[in-house]
């Protein structure tokens, strides 16, 4: 605990700084690589002086998630940076962090919008000249290289350290053979999804939209694709729901990756049943009465604004339409959600539901 007496609260500390006289020779740190991917066919899309524009908006984007959690940035490489962090916890954490604010940049600058890969291991550094060295370094930046556009790759270690601190869930991959690595490494994700606190409510995309799904239909922005790696079971079956069911909802834990399965389903069930799809992000939305409101601007739709049921008038101006409608984070407004899609199900048959929520959506 930060400024706190509990022993048991604090995260894992790592070793400190081993000295031989007044010459440092090694430490033991978290060290995080993270990289823009596809940094050149960026500059390309907006010639140079935006995109060195661009560049240091993403140097600030990276500093700051990186300071957030106690890192300290060893070197910016131009296309990203190089950090090092006291405890594997606060480098997850960052690891995190840097995916929730570069998704948050897409949905507020979606014309320059762009992805970051992210590396994390921990062990023996050596500090030389400004600079970090040492296999921990190269273990790094090999997971980096190896991550997908919005993946978290960490070496097993850093998992180990950091266990369950700061509420990450962690997804073993098993052993990848790196570049220039002696011997395999053990690899896990970590699993994350996007801070609605980021963002405003209702957001729909534009020129950055994610992949499968048409402009104006989802938020803009990067989707961790990296977060669905062995899921193939998980998507099939919620595919096959959705294509069965008007209203499929999907449960679980914070950080289970619900979203990512759900922006990755929602564009191919819609192109089967020939439907439009509809994204609409209920976390920041929490005033009941903001529901209907939220869901009429995303759907494009003109309820009276001072009727007496205001679900049911929402749902009489979608009687002709047919659309897959995706709520994510519907926990906080459950009840009011519950409402509208009582009066979806009576009124719209052309309208299929799928939630994404810590609780039901209905009574049981």
């Amino acid at each position: 605990m930060r400024g706190g007496h509990a022993l048991e609260d604090a995260p894992p500390r790592l070793p400190r700084t081993v000295v031989d006289g007044d010459r440092e020779v090694a430490e033991t740190a978290a060290v995080l690589f993270a990289d823009v991917v596809g940094s050149t066919a960026l500059r390309t899309r907006l010639g140079e002086d935006a995109a060195d524009a661009l560049v240091e908006v993403q140097e600030q984007l990276l500093t700051r998630a990186v300071r957030a959690s106690d890192g300290t940035v060893v070197k910016l490489t131009g296309d990203g940076l190089l950090a090092t962090f006291p405890a594997a916890a606060s480098a997850v954490g960052a690891g995190v962090e840097v995916q929730q604010v570069v998704h948050a940049h897409g949905l507020a600058e979606p014309e320059r919008a762009f992805a970051v890969r992210v590396g994390v291991s921990s062990g023996d550094v050596q500090r030389r000249d400004g600079d970090v060295h040492g296999i921990t370094v190269v273990e790094a930046a090999r997971l980096c290289d190896a991550a997908e556009a919005g993946q978290v790759l960490v070496a097993d270690v850093v998992r180990l350290l950091a266990r369950d601190r700061g509420g990450h869930p962690f997804r073993p991959l098993g052993e990848r053979v790196l570049k220039g690595l002696p011997a395999p490494l053990a690899v896990s994700e970590v699993v994350w999804e996007p801070d609605g606190r980021l963002h405003p409510a209702g957001v729909r995309g534009g020129a950055g939209d994610a992949p499968g799904w048409p402009a104006g239909a989802a938020p803009s922005g990067v989707l961790p694709p990296g977060s669905l790696l062995g899921r193939d079971d998980d998507v099939a079956r919620l595919r096959d729901r959705c294509t069965t069911s008007r209203l499929v909802t999907l449960l679980g834990a914070g950080g289970a990756g619900k979203t990512s399965l759900a922006a990755a389903v929602a564009p191919s069930v819609a192109g089967e049943l020939g439907v439009q799809p509809v994204w609409v992000d209920l976390q920041p939305v929490d005033d009941p009465e903001r529901v209907v409101p939220t869901l009429a601007d995303a759907l494009a739709a003109n309820p009276p604004p001072a009727a007496d049921d205001p679900p049911a008038a929402l749902a009489a101006e979608l009687t002709a339409r047919e659309v897959l409608l995706v709520l994510d984070n519907c926990e906080q407004v459950i009840g009011a959600v519950a409402d509208v899609l009582d009066a979806l199900v009576v009124a719209c048959p052309g309208v299929r539901v799928l939630t994404t929520s810590r609780e039901t959506d209905r009574p049981t």
